[in-house]
């Protein structure tokens, strides 16, 4: 979820935003759980939720990341 904090504001930077909303898409598809809190992280290989508990701090870089 930090990535979507540092990568995504970069993404939309330095080059078309159409690949930072991909981005922000797919992180949202697979850390944001059903209540709207987004979890730490996914793990691509197993399709699954490394740490499948909401974390406020990661919340807390989702909505830097979207204000930046």
């Amino acid at each position: 979820v930090d990535s979507v904090y540092m990568v995504v504001p970069a993404l939309l930077r330095l080059g078309p935003p159409e690949e930072a909303v991909r981005q922000l898409h797919g992180h949202r598809d697979r850390l944001r759980g059903p209540s709207g809190l987004w979890s730490a992280r996914h793990d691509e290989r197993t399709g699954r939720l490394v740490m499948p508990t909401s974390w406020g701090t990661g919340n807390g870089w989702v909505a830097a990341g979207l204000a930046r």
